[in-house]
Formats: structure tokens, sequence, C-alpha cells
């Protein structure tokens, strides 16, 4: 009958198989043993297996691997990168796999007909730009094909139902490494390769094997430390054999055959996203490319443009090489000024409904009706700190070119909203390092009037943290003091800051004991530190449970008790005299 029929030709089959269109195995096949068994193993269970990933990274070797390694009795391999959009694809694979035409037949027949052999294997190398063709072809194949497995190479995926798709990601540091020794000395035998400037530069080509060849080769009249130095900015200079197809004869080639296959609002998506620093989130981009967002990442992260590799809060990452290139884009569009506006205000805007709690149920404090909405704010500044920090950094980078004294209202604002709202999060994350940074910078931009009180209050929350928590240092900065302008208008509740903030050290004793809450909590973590850094804990420890017994139960933000003693630095030591104290003093209500 026909099984027993079709289970004697799969026997003959396997005695003599058929491949077509392979190449040899690579003499450097790194990193990708585990990509071999996982695609092999995903084509015994599943009929349409797609390799994924940016360009250059390896999809055609690897499928070529799997090809001729595989055991099943027939495997065709066809190339389709040269194939134009519009081509007729059963044909050109009819021909490619030396298959038969029925004259005036139909060639979708007649390849299924080619491919009907039981344990027959289809590779479809380089499907990105036949997207909509593949998907036409490979559908009607499985269905007339009952034993066909088809593996298809693609920047972005078939999205047929029947898809199962294996991501091909970048090789790590020591297959790169690795990877990248073996070619140089292929290039240029004897060289010595600095492990210094080798890491440097394998850090820039993040894994991908061909732009690690391709800076391998050029080692053959360069030294990697000058390769590294010159790379960036500069993605022609490494350059392939002339024989290599033109799409992958350079960096830019690489990343603009992608670039070609998006449409326009995609393109315009990817150049502005370029701007964001690496790990952003949806919020940012939303900013810079509209309520689309969504769907348009969804779109870069399946053409391999953009990935997701985190498994909580998604965060997209873009190669260096993208990023270069889709930046250029940018400029070349007469874009990029308005991209950047718009992503400083998302910034501004953002940090701006961060407040500095003074009082009970201010901003923060769990007992306020909008704690949760709060929360949520305070952890998108959390999430998105690099972007934020970003705009702080390019904000103040302007105002070092407009001279410190007085600067423009709008600039002299973004700097103070975004700088208190960053100061505030380091400070409850104990990132001392960038308080001490950055504190410092903003201080000029703090002391200067604003254009409004939310200005001013912004203003006075830089200073109040730069005092308070430069005063973990006990080096309080009388920049602060000479600076600070003797009242702001419409300062409000936040004279009492500015009363603490034009006051000497030592006044710090004396205002332990003042009658608002607040500048008694500031002058006590002000003199527990100094106190403490003076050699004394048991006088740090006493001012503190002074402070704490008088003001519990009175209208101070709950997060201020909870911080009235600073955590110790990294690697210090704390007396055990102090331990029960602090432990008391660091149960924090939330981590607000």
């Amino acid at each position: 009958g026909p099984a027993a029929r079709a289970a004697h030709e799969a026997v003959l089959a396997a005695e003599s198989p058929v491949r077509h269109g392979l190449q040899p195995e690579p003499e450097h096949f790194l990193g990708r043993e585990a990509d071999v068994t996982g695609v092999l193993k995903a084509l015994s269970t599943h009929r349409l297996v797609t390799l994924t990933g940016p360009g250059g990274v390896g999809k055609t070797t690897l499928a070529q691997v799997v090809a001729a390694r595989s055991r099943r009795p027939a495997v065709y391999v066809v190339a389709l990168a040269e194939v134009s959009p519009g081509a007729d694809l059963a044909r050109v694979v009819l021909d490619a796999i030396g298959g038969s035409a029925v004259v005036n037949g139909d060639p979708h027949r007649d390849l299924a007909a080619a491919l009907s052999q039981p344990g027959t294997v289809l590779v479809l190398d380089n499907c990105e730009h036949l997207a909509g063709e593949a998907a036409d072809l490979i559908g009607p194949l499985l269905v007339a094909c009952p034993d066909l497995r088809v593996l298809a190479t693609s920047r972005r995926p078939v999205d047929l139902a029947a898809e199962h798709v294996h991501r091909l990601e970048a090789l790590n540091a020591a297959s790169s490494a690795e990877l990248f020794r073996a070619r140089a000395l292929a290039a240029r035998p004897g060289q010595v390769i600095d492990d210094d400037d080798l890491g440097e530069l394998l850090s820039r080509l993040e894994g991908i094997p061909l732009a690690i060849e391709l800076a391998a080769a050029r080692t053959r009249s360069l030294s990697v430390g000058q390769i590294a130095e010159r790379l960036p900015g500069r993605p022609d200079l490494l350059t392939a054999a002339r024989d290599a197809p033109a799409r992958q004869r350079t960096l830019t080639a690489v990343i603009e055959w992608s670039w070609n296959l998006l449409d326009a609002a995609e393109r315009r998506a990817l150049a502005r996203l370029a701007l964001l620093p690496d790990g952003f989130t949806l919020l940012p981009a939303e900013a810079l490319i509209g309520a689309q967002a969504a769907d348009l990442l969804d779109a870069l992260v399946s053409h391999s443009l953009l990935v997701v590799r985190d498994h909580g809060l998604p965060r997209f990452h873009m190669l260096v090489t993208v990023r270069d290139f889709a930046l250029a884009q940018l400029s070349a569009s007469g874009d990029e000024a308005e991209a950047r506006a718009a992503l400083r205000q998302w910034a501004v805007d953002l940090c701006s409904q961060i407040r500095f709690p003074v009082d009970a149920g201010d901003f923060g404090d769990a007992r306020h009706p909008e704690a949760r909405r709060h929360d949520r704010l305070f952890r998108q500044v959390a999430h998105d700190e690099a972007v934020i920090l970003q705009q702080l950094d390019r904000l103040l980078a302007q105002a070092d070119g407009h001279g410190t004294d007085h600067l423009p209202a709008e600039l002299r604002d973004a700097i103070c909203l975004i700088g208190a709202a960053l100061m505030r999060l380091w400070s409850v994350t104990w990132s001392y390092e960038r308080i001490a940074d950055y504190g410092a910078r903003l201080i000029a931009a703090a002391v200067q009037p604003a254009q409004d009180s939310r200005g001013n209050e912004a203003g006075l929350s830089v200073l109040a943290l730069c005092v308070t928590l430069f005063g973990l240092l006990s080096h309080v900065p009388e920049q602060v003091r000479s600076l600070l302008p003797a009242s702001f208008d419409g300062e409000g509740p936040f004279s009492r800051v500015r009363r603490f903030l034009r006051a000497s050290d030592e006044q710090w004793s004396e205002l332990t004991g003042d009658a608002d809450p607040w500048v008694a909590w500031a002058a006590t973590r002000c003199l527990a530190a100094q106190q403490e850094d003076d050699g004394d804990p048991q006088a740090s420890l006493e001012t503190i449970e002074a402070l704490l017994g008088r003001l519990h139960g009175h209208d101070l933000a709950g997060i201020h008790l909870a911080r009235a003693a600073p955590p110790p630095a990294a690697g210090a030591h704390v007396p055990g005299a102090l331990q029960p104290g602090r432990r008391r003093l660091l149960a924090r209500p939330s981590w607000l």
C-alpha cells in the first residue's frame, strides 16, 4: 500500500542521501554548539524553524552547519539574498534545487512534488526582504508535503502559525576573543595582541561574528589598539573581501540592508530611539515616537534591530553599530533638534512631579491619598534613571557653556527639577558617589531664582538634599550659604528650608531643638553625622535618640524619621553601640 511504498522510498533515500547547496563547515565555528543542538532538536518537533538575529550574527553559517549535520535523507539549501521582491519564489527555489518543471505547469505544484520525499529539509537562507513571498510559499508547501521540514534564516520572523523561532544571540566574551585571535593570526601570523586593547575592541563589536572577523582581517596593517581607537564613528574602517556579498562588505552595509526593509515610521522611530541609552523602557520611547511606540518597538524587535533580554520590565537594547548608523540618519534627517527637545521635556515633566517632602502627608508619605501614584512616579524615575541622567548631563554641559552666574531661566529650572528628582532617588538608594559628584555641580543653578514657585521649590530641594547628604561627610558646601539669596518669591513652606540652609555649622546644635520639626531633623542629621565622623558615635546616637523622642507624633514626613541616621559608607565599621539604634532608625516604612 501507500504507507509501505513511502517507507521503502525512505529507506532507499537514506542509503543515497541528497545534499544540495551545502558549503563546508567553517574552520573556526565557535560558541554555537548549543545552537546547533537546539535547532536540530527543534526541526524534529516543528515543521518550520526560523533562525532570527541581527545582521552578521551568523545565521547563514549556523544554518549551513545544521544542514550538514542533519541525518535526514534529503537536504536542500537555497540562498535568497540576491532574489528581488516580487520574483516568482517557487520558480526560484525549484531551479535552485534542480527540480524539473512541467511545461506550462504550476511551479508551486512542481516544487511540492520535488520536496515530497519523506525526510526532506528545505533551508531558505536570507528571507527578511521576502517575508511575504516566503510566507506564501512555505505555508502551502507544509500542507502539500506532510513530512517536509523548513529551516529559514531571517532578520525577522516569517509569521506563520507553524513557526518556531530560534533567536541567535551574540557570541560570549570567550568565544569572541578566540574567534578574533584565530582570524587575526591568520591575517598576520605572529602578531602580538594586547589583552586590554582586545577587550576594548570586542566591547564595541558586541559579539557579532561578522564584525569580529572584519576587525580581525584589518590587523594585517593595524594593531588591535589602533583599530579600537579609530572605530568609533568609522564603521567603514572594517571591510570584507571583494567576493563577500555586497550587504556584508562593511558594517554599514549590514545595517543598511535592515534599514531599507523598514517603512517610514519605523525608520523615524529607530533614528529617534538611538538617542536613548542602552536598556531604555517604553515610557521614554513614547516621548520620542508617540502613541504608536509599543507597535513600533515590536516591529523593530521583529527586525532584530532592538533586543529585549530582560525577564521583568522589558528593556530595549540596541547594538552600538546600529546606534551609530541610526544617529547618522537622524542627523541627516533634520529631526534631531525636535527629538532631543521632546526627550528633554519628557524628563522635566516626569521629574517635576517628584516633590521634596517636608510635612506629614507630603509627597511619598504613606498617609497621602495619592501615595500609590507617588510610588509609581518614583519607580518610573528609578526605572529610567539612565535616560534622565543623560538629560541632566546634557543640561549641565549647556550650563557650562553659558557660565554659571546667570543661566537662562528655562535651563536653570530644568536642571533643578531633574536634579532634585535624581538626588531624591539617590538619597534612598544610598548612591553616595552620584550624590557627591552631581550635588556639587547642581549648587550653582539651585541658588539662582527661578521663573516660578515650583522652580524655586526644586532649587531649594536640591540644596536641602546637598546639605543634609553632604553632612554625611561633615562637609557642608560654604557655597550654599554664600550664594543663597535671603528669599525667593513664593517659596511658602520652603522658607524653613532656606532658614536651615543659611545657618552655619555652629548653629546645628541649637537648631536640633528648633520648633520647626523639619529644621530640627535636618540639623540633627548633619550634627549626628559630624559627631560620628569626629569619632564620637555615642554622642551621635544620643543626638538622634533625642530627636526621635521629641518628633514622633509631630507633623514631619515619615521618610525623614526613617532617615534620621544615615547608613554607614560602604565598608565602614559601625560600633556595636550604634547597631541597635541604626536598625531601629533605618526600618523605613517604604522604599520612598
